[in-house]
């Protein structure tokens, strides 16, 4: 009695206020409020950027302007997917807009406003009826829910879109085959429904499920024997030749059916379960897979009680999108090992707004008490779902903004951005370096002159300085994925360092005290050159620390190439801290780094040493002593300092030499050198002879048996040069 009471409710609401005018616009306003909120998600959280799948568009662009285009490269397989009119259409929008891909964001959007007109138009017509209309408002929460916030917040889903649509469609005008009796426009109609589907099946591999779920619809379709016979065999005629032509397109694309459905068959429904479930509650616990179980068992017994009531005829548009969306969550399963993600919860909508027309036609028809139960636990469901979607479709959102603002400074930063970083944009080795200048010579995308990355930096000079405005940390600093030893602001050398492919990568957090907020922004000057740092990394324990929600997004990276900082010497680094209003900075030295740089060895020749200078450097050995008796591998170790150029400008090598000609024949190799010498530099007093030590493995089974000169040589890059003779016995 008590669902029969609340749905009893819209009859007498009716006839106290008879007034469906008032109803009607009631329902226009909160249908229209999840289409409003997704262009404002859109526009909030979207970001242009050409990201992952998206750089197959740029390789096609760039074929087009440089002339080597070819037809078969819109049929070119995307994975399991063809997607030939999706490729026709981006193509379109990326050359009249530059290819802003918060366009295609949009054009998302209105594709789901689409598909919410198709059901708007198949409710209208199913249910002739004004006081139908509050049963309408459930539609639109589903459609546009924000469990698809991939889908809306990457252009390139429009692959996804395009199929959903032209199936809806497709399924729309096969249902109006019903109430055409003119032949001509019946033709007419059937021509336009093959169209459609045709091109929901050249969109994606979901598309080419139309025609299986298109064939029960005409099964179903309340028309005369010779017309449904007429119908289906055309319909699957085409839909088998479009069929094999798709797989013969994508076949060595293919996807391995994966083992757990072929073995394990429970595992296959815990995850369709939890599939259909989580279309609702987002996550993948007990509560999803609970949930999807009665969503299913809902489906079972809806079907019995449309075929037990007559029912399935009037319902074959809704079982047509029931069944697409059962075989698309079939292959989700099967081909993909993330059905649950966010993309392909469009598809999984499907079951659940098909689900619920198909209950509220069986209420609305059959006054069954049992349908009342239904239909009241699944609006329940739709209603609990409403908070959880945008509570969770916002953090989405947000952390979705933060990874693409971050992968559109590096892509803005292409060129000095280790490839490492280059992979968050594209998971394919080479394809930024290759094809980011194709948007650069186009102005493309972040490229465009309506939004250059490159931003103007601060004149710090006409700022107000605030020592104590800021709070701020640097959490790591990297040179090649190594964590370099960091005391008292001394950045230690590390070896192996190539000048010319290395990378400092420095991360840390920073925010304005003063105004409780984040800073404008973050700055690395490294010897006086400013370095910009991406920033809002998501700093989840500093804002929870110091109890600020604002502080938040304060984290902050950035990756500077050795090639742009130079080698050999000591260089500054400096943190400049911008406040909140811009009017006040903050500038502090964090570090001081010294690196060796050490790439391939000369090629060692006599005209590499052009000027003796017995007193330009002071070599000593630690060890072995003098003549000492040595055999097998051994270290040479020691220090070396030059006496004139205290600060190390340019490159020092000591190299080893078995016996005083400068020849290759004598040449042994060079020490590993700039390693740590607190107690030369204490020795000296001078602190720059911190790195003056050096270590040399020599193997003396590669010499004579007897003594042996070791001429050590410590050489400039402008040739000047002093030796130190070691003098060993090898016993081998």
């Amino acid at each position: 009695m008590i669902f029969k009471n609340i749905f009893g409710l819209q009859n007498k609401f009716d006839i106290k206020t008879n007034n469906f005018k008032k109803i009607n616009f009631i329902v226009l306003i909160i249908c229209l409020l999840p289409i409003i909120f997704s262009f404002i998600y859109v526009f909030y959280y979207g970001v242009n950027l050409v990201f992952y799948d998206q750089w197959n568009n740029v390789v096609v662009i760039d074929k087009i302007i440089n002339g080597t285009f070819h037809f078969s490269d819109l049929l070119k397989p995307h994975n399991e997917h063809i997607i030939f009119f999706p490729n026709i259409f981006v193509l379109l929008i990326a050359f009249l807009t530059k290819y802003n891909t918060i366009v295609e964001m949009y054009i998302i959007i209105f594709l789901l406003i689409i598909s919410f007109y198709i059901f708007y138009l198949y409710f209208k017509k199913k249910f002739n009826s004004k006081k139908a209309s509050l049963w309408f408002i459930a539609i639109p929460f589903l459609i546009f829910s924000l469990k698809q916030n991939e889908n809306m917040l990457w252009g390139w889903q429009i692959i996804f879109l395009f199929p959903l649509v032209f199936s809806l469609i497709t399924f729309y005008l096969i249902f109006i085959l019903a109430e055409r009796k003119n032949l001509k426009i019946n033709i007419t109609i059937f021509i336009s429904s093959i169209v459609c589907g045709t091109i929901a099946s050249f969109s994606s591999m979901m598309g080419i499920l139309v025609w299986p779920s298109g064939f029960f619809q005409l099964l179903l379709l309340p028309i005369r024997k010779k017309k449904k016979i007429f119908y289906t065999v055309i319909w699957s005629f085409i839909g088998l030749i479009e069929g094999i032509l798709y797989f013969l397109l994508v076949r060595s694309n293919m996807h391995v059916v994966k083992k757990s459905f072929i073995m394990s068959p429970v595992d296959f429904l815990k995850t369709f379960f939890i599939s259909t479930g989580g279309t609702l509650f987002w996550d993948r616990s007990e509560v999803s897979f609970v949930v999807g179980i009665i969503i299913v068992a809902m489906v079972l017994a809806c079907v019995v009680l449309l075929k037990k009531n007559n029912r399935l005829k009037e319902n074959s548009f809704s079982i047509a999108v029931m069944i697409f969306s059962l075989l698309t969550i079939f292959i989700m399963i099967i081909g993909r090992n993330n059905a649950y993600d966010s993309r392909y919860t469009t598809y999984t909508i499907l079951l659940i707004v098909s689900l619920y027309i198909m209950l509220v036609d069986l209420n609305i028809f059959t006054k069954n008490n049992f349908v009342k139960t239904l239909v009241g636990i699944l609006i329940g469901f739709i209603i609990l779902s409403i908070p959880i979607s945008y509570y969770e479709g916002i953090i989405a959102g947000q952390k979705t903004k933060v990874e693409r603002q971050r992968a559109a400074f590096i892509l803005s930063t292409y060129d000095k951005q280790p490839s490492k970083f280059l992979k968050v944009l594209s998971g394919i080795d080479g394809m930024i370096e290759s094809y980011a200048p194709t948007l650069i010579k186009l102005n493309y995308n972040i490229f465009s002159k309506n939004q250059n990355l490159s931003e103007n930096l601060p004149e710090f000079e006409n700022l107000v300085i605030n020592k104590h405005q800021f709070l701020f940390n640097i959490d790591e600093t990297l040179i090649n994925d190594v964590i370099i030893k960091q005391e008292e602001q001394i950045i230690y050398p590390i070896t192996d360092v190539d000048l010319e492919n290395d990378f400092v990568v420095i991360r840390g957090w920073a925010v304005d005290s003063v105004a409780n907020d984040a800073a404008a922004g973050v700055y690395i000057e490294v010897d006086k050159k400013l370095f910009p740092t991406y920033y809002g990394i998501d700093k989840r324990e500093i804002a929870d620390y110091y109890k600020e929600e604002a502080y938040r997004y304060s984290g902050f990276e950035r990756a500077i190439p050795l090639s742009d900082i130079g080698g050999g010497n000591y260089h500054n680094f400096n943190i400049i801290i911008l406040s909140k209003d811009g009017k006040t900075y903050y500038k502090e030295e964090i570090a001081e780094l010294f690196y060796p740089v050490i790439k391939e060895d000369y090629i060692v020749s006599k005209s590499i040493f052009n000027n003796r200078d017995k007193s330009r450097f002071k070599i000593y050995v630690d060890s072995p002593q003098e003549n000492g008796i040595v055999s097998g591998e051994i270290i040479i170790n020691g220090w070396a300092v030059d006496t004139i150029n205290v600060d190390y400008e340019g490159r020092i090598d000591i190299l080893f030499y078995d016996g005083p000609k400068i020849i290759d024949e004598k040449y042994l190799g060079k020490a590993h050198y700039y390693l740590l010498r607190e107690d030369v530099a204490n020795h000296f007093g001078i602190d720059e002879y911190r790195f003056s030590g050096f270590e040399f493995l020599l193997d003396t089974n590669k010499l004579e048996k007897g003594k042996h000169n070791i001429y050590i040589y410590a050489l400039n890059n402008e040739g000047v040069y002093s030796s130190k003779v070691l003098g060993l016995i090898v016993e081998n």
